[in-house]
């Protein structure tokens, strides 16, 4: 069934009396967040929703606290998602294949977001923040690649490959890259990741001319 969210104002996901029809969402219901206004629904319990359609640009969807949000089909984002600290954005379940689309702004504040083994997070805007993504077995970025504060891209390829496999249309690993979607990953973790980064290379290097062949004399 489709719960629709009732009004543009803030409100919690688990009141009944937010939706429409006045009944909380659950694993066989799918979800849209559609109506017009600047507002932010909160969500503070662990919930399962069947698929999540956020599509008003200046919604949000807070998940706070230790908790959950589980959306089993995967969805679409064009607003707003937060996920504080210790809380978990759950994508697919039981290995089914399911993608989130992400055409708006996803916001870790220390939370994490999870792919089931068989899911796909495709991001064709903003994903910034300090957090964990993992699980995924694809990560897709339409667009370019730009690390936070200047860090070479190569280290934002290593952090982004928590998943299986990383797609992208931008490959280029010295040069700024121009506007795009973004995946912006704290400053720390591109240090570390720019570190390792550096030894691959160095060690690319060092195979290229281990191999390269000896001048005929």
């Amino acid at each position: 069934m489709l719960i629709s969210w009732k009004k543009g104002v803030d409100g919690d996901f688990a009141t009944a009396s937010n939706w429409n029809p006045g009944a909380i969402p659950g694993p066989t219901d799918d979800v849209s967040i559609a109506v017009p206004g600047t507002y932010t629904v909160i969500s503070s319990f662990a919930e399962t929703v069947d698929g999540l359609s956020l599509t008003d640009k200046h919604a949000t969807l807070s998940i706070q606290g230790t908790s959950s949000f589980t959306t089993e089909t995967g969805g679409v984002n064009d607003g707003t998602i937060l996920v504080d600290q210790e809380s978990i954005l759950n994508v697919g379940t039981f290995g089914e294949s399911t993608t989130l689309l992400n055409f708006g702004q996803v916001a870790l504040s220390g939370g994490t977001l999870f792919g089931d083994g068989a899911a796909t997070l495709s991001n064709d805007n903003v994903i910034s923040g300090t957090g964990t993504i993992e699980g995924f077995a694809s990560i897709e970025n339409s667009r370019n690649h730009r690390a936070a504060s200047g860090a070479p891209t190569t280290a934002l390829l290593f952090i982004q490959q928590r998943g299986r496999h990383l797609t992208s249309k931008w490959r280029a690993h010295t040069k700024r890259p121009p506007r795009g979607s973004l995946f912006e990953i704290d400053q720390n973790c591109l240090d570390q990741a720019a570190a390792i980064a550096e030894a691959f290379f160095r060690f690319l290097r060092h195979r290229s001319k281990a191999s390269a062949p000896r001048p005929v004399a």
